[in-house]
Formats: structure tokens, C-alpha cells, sequence
């Protein structure tokens, strides 16, 4: 197993003369160790950053914008990255879709500081098959935004986990426009086993539910804020549960507080919400 440290500190961009003829900006492999600082990676045709098989970023104070249709940071193959004060923007297509952060095959991805990831495509975090994404923050105002993408902010897949951790309150708002009636879509998804754990973090203003769990998924709110989304604030189907701790605010969404159908439930004390739906088909 080969392992590199490398310290970038520059601007990098590979253009191609037509659609998907050019790499990405950086590509890491072969469990090397990278760190970007201060860099800006753009106009890159396949992608921002990748990082594979067994590699470690560290990303600080960088940007990653503008890699059209590529994706902006793809973490894959038992890599981690710790993302710190960085902003993803613009990656992808409005069209035909794009992610913000991809975590692929038992990967993961930790913000810290103060991040931006706004207006990638389709999707502005996935995480997929045993991967992890995690929300660390020391301050009140040191947050991470996730803002302005096609059907999603944040989804999680196959057994993966999203952790959001106080005391600042990471914002996850207005996602969803490209399809505003379908439960999946909006703040927050995770289907087939995943599990989600907000203990903090605003989740506001998208349309479609604020969280919703499906397929065997479990989420767990405490002092988290779920509110104005056009769909059900807390929306729980197909064998899932969601925990309801101490100081969770759950008003002004389209649907319901908290829905809970096809033998899923809601545990905890329930009578602080208004507009529970449990126990339907």
C-alpha cells in the first residue's frame, strides 16, 4: 500500500473542447494522503476532487465551483475527507442533475467550521453503502448551509448514517423545487437501513418533507428545528422509526408534523406536536 502527502495551494482547472472530454480537477488514490489549502478547483468537466480507494483529504478553506456536469467532491472505496470552511457550489447540471459531496462504499465525509454547499444539481450530499457523513461544530455560528438543489439536501442510502451535531444549528433549506409533491424529496432522505441523528440543525424551507425515513430507516431528533417545509415535517413509512427527544420545534409545514405509515412509529413524547398522522396506510 502506497502512501503520498501532497499540499496543493493554486487553482486548477481542465477544461475540454467538448462535453466530458476532460478529467477531473484532482484525483487521489491508492491510499494517498492530500491536502488542499486555499485552492479554487474549477471548470473542470469531470468533477472537482475525487477521492479513492483507501485515500485520506483533507480540504481547507477551499473552493470547489463551476465543474459542469461533473460532480464537486466524490469520497469512494474506504477513503475520508474532513472538509473545513470550504464552499462546494454550482457543480452539475440543473437539467440533468449532479451531486454537491458523493460517499461511496464505506467512506466519509466530516464538516467543519463554517461550509457551503449550494446549488449542485440534483443532490447536495449523497452518501451511499455503509458511508458516513458528519456535522462537527465547537461554535454557535460556525455552521455548515445546504441550499438550493433539484430534489435534495442531504440523502442517505444502504446502510449509511448522517450525524448533526450542536451546539450550532447547520442549515439544510430550500431543496426540493424539481419535484415538491413526493415525500422522498426536500430537506433530508434515507431509505434501506440508513439511520439519521440531529441533535441540532435547522431544517427549513424545502419543498417536499423536512426529513423523511423509508425502507427499515431510523431518525433521531433532539433540539432540532423542522419548519415551513411544503410537505410533512417529519415523514415516516415502510418499517421505520423515528426517536423524538427534548427540544424539538416541529411547526408550519404543508403536511403533517410527524407522519408515520406502513407499520412504522413514533417514539417519545408526542403531545408538544400538532397534526400527528400515525398509524395510517
Amino acid at each position: 500500500m502506497r502512501a503520498t502527502s501532497v499540499r496543493m495551494n493554486e487553482r486548477v482547472n481542465t477544461p475540454g473542447t467538448t462535453v466530458a472530454t476532460a478529467g477531473g480537477g484532482v484525483f487521489i488514490s491508492d491510499a494517498s494522503e492530500v491536502h488542499i489549502v486555499r485552492c479554487n478547483v474549477h471548470d473542470n468537466q469531470g468533477g472537482g476532487v475525487f477521492a479513492d480507494t483507501g485515500s485520506l483529504l483533507f480540504l481547507n478553506h477551499t473552493t470547489i465551483q463551476n465543474n459542469i456536469p461533473g460532480d464537486g467532491l466524490d469520497v469512494t472505496n474506504n477513503s475520508s475527507a474532513d472538509v473545513v470552511g470550504s464552499t462546494i457550489q454550482n457543480n452539475g447540471l440543473a437539467v440533468t442533475g449532479g451531486i454537491g459531496v458523493f460517499v461511496l462504499d464505506r467512506s466519509s465525509v466530516v464538516f467543519r467550521q463554517k461550509n457551503f454547499i449550494l446549488n449542485n444539481g440534483d443532490i447536495g450530499i449523497l452518501a451511499v453503502t455503509l458511508s458516513n457523513v458528519e456535522f462537527q461544530t465547537a461554535f454557535p455560528d460556525r455552521i455548515t448551509i445546504i441550499q438550493g438543489h433539484n430534489t435534495n439536501g442531504v440523502v442517505i442510502i444502504r446502510q449509511s448514517h448522517l450525524q448533526v451535531n450542536g451546539p450550532g444549528n447547520n442549515v439544510i433549506q430550500g431543496n426540493g423545487s424539481a419535484c415538491p409533491l413526493d415525500p422522498t424529496c426536500g430537506g433530508i432522505s434515507a431509505t434501506q437501513d440508513s439511520t439519521i441523528d440531529l441533535t441540532a440543525g435547522t431544517i427549513s424551507g424545502n419543498h417536499g418533507s423536512g426529513v423523511s425515513v423509508q425502507q427499515s430507516s431510523n431518525v433521531q431528533l433532539n433540539n432540532a428545528a423542522v419548519s415551513n417545509n411544503t410537505g410533512d415535517g417529519v415523514h415516516i413509512q415502510w418499517l421505520s422509526i423515528g426517536n423524538f427527544l427534548i427540544g424539538n420545534t416541529i411547526t408550519g409545514n404543508g403536511g403533517a408534523s410527524i407522519f408515520c405509515a406502513g407499520r412504522s412509529f413514533a417514539l417519545g413524547n408526542l403531545s408538544t406536536f400538532s397534526n400527528v398522522r400515525c398509524g395510517e396506510n
